[in-house]
């Protein structure tokens, strides 16, 4: 069973976020993000796009290396995105 990558940031990003004792204004402010994107990307509403995802990682501290296991390939080497917890890479062709 996968986990959707989007959920999964976001769940780490509000983790380390409350960990830091940071507002999601803060975060907002400092990633020249608006507040109600922070909290869609926590809430695992959207799909973080990479620039975020690299400046969060650089705000937070966040280990990027956690989210690898998000990803899969098949046998030809694609690597395909999971976003629902009931497909496999199978699923993609």
């Amino acid at each position: 069973m996968y986990m959707s990558f989007q959920i999964e940031f976001g769940k780490m990003v509000r983790q380390k976020r409350k960990m830091l004792g940071m507002k999601q204004g803060k975060l907002a402010t400092l990633a020249d993000v608006e507040t109600r994107h922070i909290y869609n990307i926590e809430k695992g509403l959207v799909e973080p796009k990479l620039r975020i995802i690299i400046v969060f990682s650089d705000i937070l501290g966040l280990d990027l290396n956690e989210l690898k296991q998000y990803a899969t390939h098949d046998a030809d080497g694609i690597y395909w995105k999971i976003f629902d917890t009931d497909q496999s890479n199978t699923d993609k062709k």
